[in-house]
């Protein structure tokens, strides 16, 4: 196991922290008296785990380990309520993060493969990708694999379904951490100090398309946690076009950027996720504060 914390890392890691913590408190009251509890603490930690891990790993497979194990525990969460809905968004969830590891699993292997050590540095392998005969390949992997876990079009399709389902504390760190993992591994794997103009271009086009649409999807949704999910699938999008822009020309600084941008929706998401929880246990009581709150908020995440 090699650990790094880098630029990327560091600013991703602090506010996937802080959320998770809030959302860990939240999330105590809210199971005090849940008869699963206990089911939802351990697979609670178990997306903890992953989820935190991706950002200061540092070689090739406990990165794919930690990939995994914040992709499947994460179900756990979203079925907790038991009801058909959850099960259903369960399903799609599960069967496309098997995709997306499946996905990735074949460009690791094909990166790793002409490296000596059985399990390299991240770094190392991602400098020789642009020498790699297979360089178009597993780029082209990656793109897809870790746009399944950001939620990118058209392969977005289950966070409008997981983040209603799942408990709202769940919901947070889902929308707010748990989509980082796809981009934590782009900016890891793909070639920014050599650049890739093509591949940077679509990175652009995708994320356009996709910050767009869930826009203009969100705005047509009567459930609160299903408009902030369509809003999570347009700022993933956004992050799309940042990576691209900065991959076209070369351009390192511009996973810094990313991560700066990224930490700002986790913690703007979280807390309008968590504000949604609170608005629903206390009626009508707060609802201005909150409402205030929850515009202000969505405002500043608009200006960025």
């Amino acid at each position: 196991l090699t650990l790094v914390l880098d630029t990327p890392g560091a600013i991703l890691l602090a506010g996937a922290a802080l959320l998770w913590s809030a959302a860990g408190a939240y999330a105590a009251s809210l199971m005090a008296r849940d008869a699963g509890r206990q089911r939802f603490a351990v697979w609670w930690l178990l997306t903890l785990t992953g989820s935190l891990g991706l950002f200061v790993v540092g070689d090739v497979v406990n990165f794919y380990l930690l990939f995994t194990l914040a992709s499947l525990a994460a179900y756990g969460l979203i079925i907790h309520e038991q009801s058909p809905p959850a099960y259903r968004a369960g399903v799609i969830y599960v069967a496309l993060a098997l995709a997306a590891e499946a996905l990735l699993l074949i460009a690791l292997v094909m990166l790793a493969a002409g490296h000596p050590d059985a399990n390299p540095p991240i770094r190392s392998v991602v400098a020789a990708l642009s020498a790699s005969p297979m360089r178009d390949g597993i780029i082209a992997l990656f793109i897809l694999g870790f746009a399944l876990k950001m939620g990118l079009v058209p392969l977005h399709v289950w966070l409008p379904l997981a983040h209603p389902a799942a408990p709202t504390p769940a919901s947070a760190v889902l929308s707010g951490v748990v989509v980082k993992a796809g981009v934590i591994g782009l900016i890891r794997f793909l070639p920014f100090a050599d650049g890739a103009t093509f591949w940077g271009a679509v990175l652009i086009g995708i994320g356009l398309v996709t910050a767009y649409y869930g826009v203009l999807v969100g705005v047509t949704q009567r459930r609160a946690k299903t408009i902030l999910a369509y809003s999570t699938v347009s700022q993933m999008g956004l992050l799309s076009v940042l990576l691209g822009v900065g991959l076209a020309p070369a351009d390192p600084t511009a996973a810094d950027l990313t991560a700066y941008y990224a930490v700002h929706h986790t913690l703007v998401k979280g807390a309008l996720f968590l504000g949604l929880g609170i608005l629903a246990k206390t009626g009508g009581r707060r609802l201005l504060l909150l409402l205030l709150l929850i515009a202000v908020l969505a405002l500043s995440l608009g200006g960025m």
